[in-house]
């Protein structure tokens, strides 16, 4: 076997490999977004029941969840955009805004806690503890990161025990821990948790971050770490 022809199986063999593994790597992250579709989806199902069945007792509260079934389709709106536009972008890219970080993260946290107490949690923020920054976030990849944690503590967290959060800065990290009590049974029909868990560890990575759970008989904890 003479060089040249060496040569050619290698770059034949080559981008083969670098077109299968792009393949490989669109098809997850379509996987990806499909799964994180379904939470804002449901979401607009759970405030529309709210809404048919009258559970609101001011106008203020119909008002609040009228905008929250708006924000939940702009959302699932442009899940559906990057599903049909799949290129895979790098974080921290020149197209991604520099935000204001502590308004960003509080206004995440309010409605993170208004929708678990609109579903009959008792939420105790244990360290809120922000100071003013700026960094380039993408406000979807942290939406998709606090629908994934919703999405869990609905499916698998007691009601009987509080959820638990904390929110703050330390090392010029950005550290978010939330924990609850797990329910003594789980439905069959609840798919595993596996592939919400996958997509924010996926999110934090591309912001060079960490994520690490904790999962005990009673208790499961989530951490996440991220740069500034």
């Amino acid at each position: 076997m003479n060089n040249t022809y060496r040569i050619y199986i290698f770059i034949t063999f080559y981008k083969f490999y670098a077109t299968d593994k792009l393949k490989r790597e669109k098809e997850n992250l379509i996987k990806s977004l499909s799964h994180d579709i379904r939470t804002p989806l449901t979401a607009i199902i759970s405030y529309s029941d709210f809404i048919k069945n009258k559970r609101y007792n001011s106008n203020e509260k119909l008002e609040s969840y009228i905008e929250i079934i708006q924000n939940k389709a702009y959302q699932i709106q442009e899940l559906t955009n990057l599903l049909l536009n799949t290129d895979i972008k790098p974080p921290n890219s020149d197209n991604t805004p520099l935000l204001e970080g502590k308004l960003m993260f509080e206004q995440f946290i309010s409605e993170f806690v208004s929708a678990l107490e609109d579903e009959n949690f008792e939420v105790e923020i244990d360290r809120l503890a922000l100071v003013d920054f700026k960094a380039k976030f993408d406000v979807q990849d942290i939406s998709r990161i606090f629908d994934n944690i919703y999405s869990n503590i609905i499916k698998y967290a007691s009601n009987l025990g509080k959820i638990q959060l904390e929110i703050f800065i330390e090392d010029n990290n950005l550290v978010f821990t939330q924990t609850n009590v797990i329910k003594d049974k789980i439905p069959n029909n609840i798919e595993s948790h596996g592939i919400g868990l996958n997509n924010i560890n996926k999110i934090v990575k591309s912001y060079n971050g960490e994520m690490k759970y904790i999962l005990t008989q009673k208790i499961y904890k989530i951490e996440i770490k991220i740069p500034l």
